[in-house]
C-alpha cells in the first residue's frame, strides 16, 4: 500500500511540474503623489521597454495612468507590443494590440491596462506602448513613479507616430507573464506516466496473488 501511495505521489508531481508559473517581468511601483506627468493622448503616445531572458507568455500589462470618471479622462487606450529596433519601438512591426478603457469611478489615478492575455514572446527586447489612436479620445497623463525604469527605457511618439527617446520618462508600468510551458504533459512526462501506470497494474496483480 505504501508503494502505491508513493507511486501516485510521483505521478502527481510529474503531471503538475510542467504547469506555467507566474512571474513579474516589470514592476515600477506607484507614484508618491497625484500630480501631472507625461501627457498621454491623441497627440502623444508613451512606451516602455522590457527585456525577456527567455520565452514568456505575457498575461497582464498595466500603466500607472490618470483615469477617472470625468469626460476628459474617460476614453479608449490601445496597448500594443513592438520589438526593439535600435533602442526604439519598431512601429512598423506591431506584434500584439488590444484596447481598454481608463474609466474608474473609485480611484482616478491607478493601474489601467489588460489582463488575461495570451501573448507569446521569445527572448529579446520589446516595448509596451500606450496609444490613443482616436484623436478625439482620451486625454490625460501617466504620473511619474518613485522607482522608474532606466533612463533609456522610455519613448514617446508625436502625432506623426514617430518614436523618440524620452530620457528619464519616469512613468509607471507593470507586466506579468507565465513561464514553464503548458499544463499538457510533455512526451517524456507521458512516458513516465505510462511506466507508473504499468507499475500500478503490477502491484494490483501481486495483491491479488
Amino acid at each position: 500500500m505504501k508503494k502505491l501511495l508513493v507511486l501516485l505521489g510521483v505521478i502527481g508531481i510529474l503531471l503538475f511540474s510542467n504547469q506555467a508559473q507566474a512571474i513579474t517581468i516589470v514592476e515600477t511601483g506607484e507614484s508618491a503623489s497625484d500630480w501631472g506627468g507625461p501627457v498621454l493622448g491623441g497627440g502623444q503616445w508613451l512606451a516602455a521597454r522590457f527585456d525577456l531572458s527567455q520565452p514568456y507568455t505575457i498575461t497582464d500589462i498595466y500603466g500607472w495612468i490618470k483615469g477617472g470618471s470625468g469626460s476628459s479622462y474617460d476614453g479608449i487606450i490601445t496597448l500594443a507590443i513592438y520589438p526593439d529596433l535600435g533602442g526604439l519601438p519598431n512601429g512598423s512591426q506591431q506584434l500584439f494590440a488590444d484596447t481598454f478603457s481608463t474609466y474608474n469611478p473609485v480611484d482616478a489615478l491607478g493601474w489601467h491596462g489588460l489582463s488575461g492575455l495570451d501573448w507569446s514572446l521569445g527572448t529579446g527586447q520589446y516595448w509596451a506602448a500606450f496609444e490613443v489612436r482616436d484623436q478625439g479620445g482620451y486625454s490625460g497623463y501617466m504620473t511619474p513613479v518613485v522607482n522608474p525604469l532606466g533612463s533609456l527605457d522610455y519613448a514617446y511618439s508625436s502625432a506623426s507616430q514617430t518614436w523618440n527617446y524620452w530620457e528619464n520618462g519616469n512613468y509607471g508600468i507593470k507586466i506579468y507573464a507565465e513561464q514553464g510551458g503548458s499544463v499538457v504533459p510533455e512526451p517524456a512526462t507521458l512516458s513516465l506516466l505510462g511506466l507508473g501506470l504499468l507499475g500500478l497494474a503490477g502491484l494490483k496483480r501481486k495483491e491479488k496473488k
